[in-house]
């Protein structure tokens, strides 16, 4: 079973990344066979604490690692808020076969889903874009009472890092100029915290999955920055995105030397297991 419904006219939020969906897996995508590695991880932590039923995949985006988890075989609801990420992740299925089921809808509001439908929820490096206590609620709400997971994806940087240093100061301008923060480190904190306190349990430290390296450069990033829609997930008219990051580019020149040098940095994708459902 497959459908992307109609667009019905989307919230503004949705244009960060409605242009991004012919790039994103380029500019931010896992190599290719990793996304395998990360499915596999997946469906082994379900096996083993006897989890059954369909995966939602919230922020399902264009399908990493999304597609690699219905090539194993598991039937997969697909949710995110950009109608041409969705179209991309279906056109990029190729010759899969599997029950899934792509659908447009805003994770920061309630789910299309039944209550206890679900037995493994994915958030793959898009649970920072949700609220802390509609992300937990939703999660129990849809989890189903026998048992399930929730599967918090993140991608980590290595020491040393170009591209997280730019990020971090990217963070503290933002806030500067007025504009909501939001520290991975802090959030990712709070958002366990958030599930303890609702009742769920937290298995497992984040645990690395799959590793690879990535060349990375302040000027690689800068540009790719300034060639999307929005900036840190905010909606940004081009001269205040620009204006911030011409002052990004005058703090690499500063302190991280040459913009175009070139760094090979590791990456790890780390998955976070929380339970719910049966004691």
């Amino acid at each position: 079973m497959s459908s992307i419904p109609p667009d019905p006219t989307p919230p503004s939020e949705s244009v960060c990344f409605d242009g991004q969906a012919d790039t994103f897996e380029a500019r931010a995508g896992l190599p290719p066979g990793l996304d395998d590695e990360v499915a596999g991880a997946i469906l082994s932590l379900a096996r083993d604490r006897s989890v059954e039923g369909p995966l939602l995949d919230v922020g399902a985006g264009t399908g990493s690692p999304g597609r690699a988890l219905l090539r194993a075989g598991i039937p997969t609801v697909g949710l995110d808020l950009s109608l041409p990420m969705l179209r991309t992740f279906a056109s990029r299925l190729g010759d899969v076969v599997g029950r899934w089921l792509l659908v447009q809808a805003d994770g920061r509001s309630t789910w299309p889903l039944r209550d206890g439908s679900m037995g493994v929820i994915l958030l793959s490096r898009s649970a920072h874009h949700l609220d802390v206590d509609r992300l937990v609620a939703e999660c129990a709400r849809v989890g189903r009472p026998s048992g399930s997971l929730v599967v918090l994806g993140r991608l980590g940087r290595g020491v040393g890092s170009i591209q997280e240093s730019l990020r971090r100061r990217l963070q503290e301008i933002l806030v500067g100029s007025g504009f909501a923060g939001r520290a991975s480190e802090p959030f990712q904190k709070a958002l366990r915290r958030a599930f303890v306190a609702a009742g769920a349990r937290l298995r497992d430290e984040p645990v690395v999955v799959a590793r690879h390296s990535v060349e990375e450069s302040a000027a690689k990033a800068l540009a790719s920055w300034r060639g999307k829609e929005g900036l840190a997930g905010l909606l940004l008219d081009e001269t205040m995105k620009a204006s911030i990051l011409d002052e990004l580019e005058e703090w690499a020149r500063a302190n991280l030397g040459v913009l175009d040098r070139t760094v090979l940095c590791d990456r790890s994708y780390r998955l976070t297991v929380i339970e719910q459902g049966r004691p």
